[in-house]
């Protein structure tokens, strides 16, 4: 295509002597008549000829750029479509499933607090039962305690109460007695 451009347009250059000197001879009416013809002719030919030369390959690579975009566009597009048609579908199915699953759902919660009441109280009574333990465990210990204090006590006073009585009742022979019996004892040791 691009050798009949190169022919077209040299024919032309080549001609164009030829059509000046025929306008020269006919007359200037004939000239600028064949002139207004030729050289627009001849003008839009070498630009037809540029813009195929090097216009067109620029065009034709934006034009096929152009077409992969809108190709590929085309392609996202219907994958976006056909995600939301099954999107939309899912959502129908699901409402269409709503019921069911609120009612699953509302079984679930039920059951879900059911054991957690059940652990709740289970914990409860643990913690009542280690309560008691311990208020057992402690009383016992208060209990003995009191009674040590109490023991103690009776012992103290009971010493007490010998040691007045014995004050009372012990004159100063049984002293001496009770000295003498402790040095025996001592010496035969």
């Amino acid at each position: 295509m691009g050798s009949v451009w190169s022919v077209l347009l040299g024919l032309l250059l080549s001609l164009s002597p030829t059509f000046a000197a025929a306008a020269a001879e006919h007359g200037s009416g004939g000239a600028g008549q064949l002139g207004d013809l030729v050289y627009p002719l001849l003008n839009f030919l070498v630009f037809a000829y540029i813009v195929r030369r090097y216009g067109w390959p620029a065009v034709r690579t934006y034009l096929e750029e152009r077409q992969g975009r809108v190709v590929e566009e085309q392609a996202r597009g219907k994958t976006a479509l056909e995600q939301a048609e099954a999107r939309r579908a899912a959502a129908q199915e699901r409402a269409q499933r709503l019921h069911l699953e609120r009612e699953h759902l509302r079984q679930e919660v039920v059951g879900a607090a059911e054991r957690l009441r059940d652990r709740v109280l289970r914990a409860a009574e643990e913690s009542a039962r280690r309560i008691a333990r311990d208020a057992e465990l402690v009383q016992a210990q208060e209990r003995r305690a009191a009674m040590q204090q109490v023991r103690a006590r009776l012992a103290a006073e009971t010493v007490r109460a010998a040691e007045d009585l014995l004050v009372e009742r012990i004159s100063e022979r049984d002293h001496e007695r009770f000295r003498s019996l402790l040095l025996e004892e001592v010496t035969r040791r």
